[in-house]
């Protein structure tokens, strides 16, 4: 897997208020660019126990009443699997909605197809292998007011056709 920032703190602050706003919301539709894998094994490492491993030792009554942290205790963080934004979607929403997830890479988004497989939300999922960007700036990309939309921000500063301001 070429991701190496699974369960750094970015990740934590992007995941921790994308699942309760997902449950506060229940659009009907996700949409998510970026999206790579859906879970990730990682390793205690500088990163991970400054990011996820700190978060859980902390256990703040808060965040231990999370949509995150229960997922992330049903999924496995004590074996070190960490829920990537794919796989946070899914179990918030369910076969409540429909998802369209968006990345460079044909093996993440396998990876994804195979998480739906085993929810039972195969048939609710569309990946397409490709720059999210341009898709979303297509006339034909139709997305309505009970959709949601995640630009999940992999490598913000590159420059990859978009200024940077």
């Amino acid at each position: 897997m070429p991701y190496n920032h699974a369960g750094e703190i970015g990740d934590v602050w992007k995941h921790l208020p994308l699942c309760d706003i997902l449950k506060i919301e229940k659009p009907k539709k996700y949409h998510e660019s970026n999206s790579a894998y859906s879970g990730y094994t990682i390793s205690a490492n500088p990163r991970t126990e400054y990011g996820i491993l700190k978060m859980l030792k902390l256990n703040h009554h808060e965040f231990s009443n999370s949509g995150y942290y229960s997922i992330l205790q049903k999924n496995g963080i004590s074996e070190f699997r960490y829920t990537g934004s794919p796989g946070l979607a899914m179990e918030v929403l369910s076969d409540k909605a429909e998802y369209v997830f968006h990345d460079l890479e044909e093996e993440a988004l396998e990876d994804v197809k195979s998480f739906a497989a085993r929810k039972g939300l195969r048939e609710r999922i569309k990946t397409v292998c490709g720059d999210s960007v341009r898709a979303f700036m297509n006339e034909d990309y139709r997305i309505n007011e009970n959709d949601f939309v995640f630009l999940d921000p992999y490598t913000p500063f590159d420059i990859s056709g978009i200024a940077v301001l």
